[in-house]
């Protein structure tokens, strides 16, 4: 899930981060690559301990949908990295540089092979192939014996459709999408030849969410299930589980899912232990050491199935909504790894129960066109639940029908002690939802 841009509200993360110094007098220093989407918190919880931050950009192009609205001012320096490790090294000559953090999917490269040539805890750079290929990434837990897709990746149409009809029967269901792209960015399901076909003309050739050419694409079976994000942070390979969301999709044909929800759910349970092993499992395989790791999992009739999973934070959060839900995030354990290993390990023993329950809802356009008017936020406000918001619609504003992640135009969250009231305030949210757009007649 990758964070959007705009807020309504400024929550307190956002407002520490305005009035930061540049300079707290430290002469530690911490990386942060590509300090955007959940990322861009990172530096306020680096200064909070006493460190000082230099932002590395992992290339000149990055996409403006991650990097607009998501200036920093309390670096040291900015550093535009321009496919030279060494020239890099020499610009980071005279930092006392103790760490090197990812921001977010684009920086995770870099990220390793920085903390490698600076000799710094983090994963082996010769596997990042293994976090950021998803055939690979699902090729290597599958060969581990861990319950996997059916997959296929090429350049060539023809050969997917061949694949297609050797392994599946006519109309049954397969997913297509980006070989190395994230979010739900051209994800679609297919159940005949002249989808498969269309969806994979929409990929081949094209420019991904990342700024990246789509020279192949990925075909995976369909997975049936509950689906969840499962999110944790790893030092010297011992893996902790941070927190674990329960997701309520709704499929479209010929096309992707619209978002509808994350549940946050207590760590411990009957689900949750086959999820933590799953987990954990797999990032053994993709030789995950050092950092955070963010899975998507779908748990189906035959057990557990990895969808995806990134060596970074989870896009899309609010932190404070973890802090008041479970007094920590991953976002302070992943800078505790790096920082304070020792406090880190704390994590182990003393694991809480949620303090308060959350929902984080994704918006839901029902029909493309220009704003006239967008009365949600205001009836949002007078629920119980109601925590924070991150959306910004405005009269005049063209809005896409919502057809998967990205086409959705923000997120509501919502935190209750009572998880009947939490849920119940989330139905009247979508109720509200559906009167809260207001269309100039074209």
């Amino acid at each position: 899930m990758w964070l959007k841009n705009h807020c309504v509200n400024i929550n307190n993360y956002e407002k520490e981060i305005m009035n930061l110094p540049k300079n707290r007098g430290t002469t530690e220093v911490v990386i942060v690559v590509d300090a955007y989407s959940t990322g861009k918190y990172l530096p306020t919880e680096i200064i909070k301990r006493g460190f000082s931050w230099l932002h590395i950009l992992s290339r000149p192009n990055l996409p403006n949908w991650l990097t607009t609205n998501n200036k920093h001012n309390t670096y040291l320096t900015e550093i535009t990295y321009q496919n030279n490790l060494n020239q890099l090294l020499t610009q980071l000559r005279g930092f006392n540089i103790v760490a090197v953090m990812a921001g977010t999917e684009t920086s995770i490269e870099l990220t390793e092979q920085l903390a490698q040539a600076l000799d710094l805890p983090g994963n082996n750079p010769a596997t990042s192939y293994l976090r950021r290929n998803k055939f690979y990434m699902i090729d290597a837990v599958n060969k581990a014996g861990l319950y996997t897709a059916k997959q296929y990746y090429t350049d060539n149409i023809n050969k997917l459709i061949q694949w297609y009809q050797h392994h599946f029967t006519p109309g049954e269901l397969i997913v297509i999408k980006p070989l190395n792209s994230a979010g739900t960015d051209r994800v679609t399901f297919c159940s005949s030849i002249d989808e498969i076909s269309y969806a994979a003309e929409q990929i081949l050739g094209k420019i991904n969410r990342l700024g990246i050419l789509n020279r192949y694409v990925l075909a995976q079976s369909f997975l049936d299930g509950q689906e969840y994000v499962v999110n944790t942070v790893s030092v010297d390979s011992k893996h902790h589980l941070s927190d674990i969301w329960r997701c309520h999709k709704q499929r479209i044909k010929g096309a992707s899912f619209v978002p509808g929800c994350e549940v946050l759910l207590p760590v411990n349970g009957e689900i949750q232990s086959k999820l933590r092993q799953y987990a954990f499992n797999a990032l053994d395989v993709l030789d995950f050491t050092q950092g955070p790791a963010h899975f998507e999992i779908m748990l189906t009739v035959e057990g557990p199935a990895i969808i995806e999973v990134g060596a970074r934070i989870q896009g899309g959060i609010n932190p404070s909504v973890h802090l008041e839900c479970m007094g920590t995030s991953q976002l302070i354990k992943t800078v505790d790894s790096y920082l304070d290993p020792e406090h880190f390990l704390s994590y182990y023993r003393n694991k809480k129960p949620l303090k308060k329950w959350s929902r984080w809802a994704d918006l839901i356009v029902p029909a493309s066109g220009k704003v006239k008017s967008f009365t949600l936020i205001d009836q949002l406000k007078k629920l119980d639940s109601f925590h924070s918001v991150n959306v910004n619609i405005k009269p005049g504003d063209y809005l896409a029908r919502t057809v998967d992640l990205y086409t959705s135009p923000g997120s509501i969250y919502l935190v209750n002690e009572d998880p009947i009231k939490l849920e119940d305030d989330y139905l009247k949210l979508r109720a509200f939802e559906k009167e809260s757009y207001e269309f100039i007649a074209s």
